[in-house]
């Protein structure tokens, strides 16, 4: 089965949840069963890592499938055992970099930005991780950049806007300029928590243990509290001791505004040239 195969349907009516573990105020968790309740636009049930059933309270379809192709894709992939990272990643060389944080922590706005600079676009907003032998591989899942009118405006990729995420948001489906183009796996080489400096034109790097690589990885998995619920915790050690072993795992701690931008930009680059990910100009 593929890392996003899954049956996904739309339904006049949800069953409940069985053999509940955990109820929200409106979400419940059961044995391989998530429900969630977005009011006034989707209620929708995933069920064995395979199938997404939902159904309409009153939002557009656009409404609904952007909480279907997130939570409910996310909460599908917990489901199968996999780790998940709220993470965009870009290629680089023959391996994937992976930018993580929450929403608004410029994850796709670093990427979509690496991406003008000829790194093709590997997966926006969410990434699953499974190891294969002694690798730890990250999966394309085909997805446009996720961005805000303002980076958009910043990128200049006006030409290749698509619908908005959401009929009232001012975020837009961005289709990527260069895009991993097979489809494969690929090794991961590097993961970067995201944290904001204030200073301007300031950029740094700087490299985690297991310990915070682990509590890194635990606060930047897609939708924490599942993990949390679902008894995840050691899966996510555990990927990250793997993740040492092959890969930098650090925090890029840098500052937001646009203007800062090739900074950051450049200092990803010296340091993928100083580690042998990417070969000097």
């Amino acid at each position: 089965m593929g890392v996003l195969d899954a049956i996904i349907s739309l339904q006049s009516e949800l069953p409940e949840v069985t053999d509940v573990t955990h109820r929200g105020p409106n979400w419940t968790l059961g044995q391989d069963q998530y429900r969630l309740k977005v009011p006034g636009i989707v209620d929708m049930l995933v069920r064995g890592g395979r199938t997404i059933d939902y159904h309409l309270l009153g939002g557009t379809a656009a409404d609904a499938a952007a909480f279907v192709a997130s939570t409910g894709l996310g909460a599908l992939l917990h489901q199968r055992g996999d780790v998940v990272l709220h993470a965009s990643a870009v290629q680089v060389g023959q391996g994937a970099v992976l930018f993580c944080g929450p929403s608004g922590a410029g994850k796709s706005t670093i990427a979509a930005a690496l991406v003008e600079r000829g790194y093709p676009l590997v997966n926006d907003d969410f990434c699953a991780v499974r190891t294969l032998g002694d690798q730890v591989l990250l999966y394309p899942d085909g997805r446009q950049h996720k961005l805000w009118e303002q980076a958009v405006d910043h990128l200049a990729a006006g030409d290749r806007v698509g619908q908005p995420i959401r009929p009232a948001l001012s975020k837009f489906y961005v289709a990527p300029r260069l895009a991993s183009a097979n489809g494969e796996p690929l090794p991961i080489s590097a993961v970067y928590a995201l944290r904001e400096d204030r200073r301007p034109d300031s950029a740094t790097i700087e490299k985690l243990n297991v310990v915070d690589a682990a509590r890194a990885l635990r606060r930047n998995a897609y939708r924490p509290m599942l993990t949390r619920l679902m008894g995840q915790q050691q899966l996510y050690f555990e990927m990250s001791v793997r993740l040492l072993r092959q890969a930098v795992v650090g925090e890029l701690v840098r500052a937001m505004d646009f203007a800062s931008m090739p900074v950051t930009l450049d200092r990803l680059e010296a340091e993928w040239v100083r580690s042998g990910l990417l070969q000097a100009a």
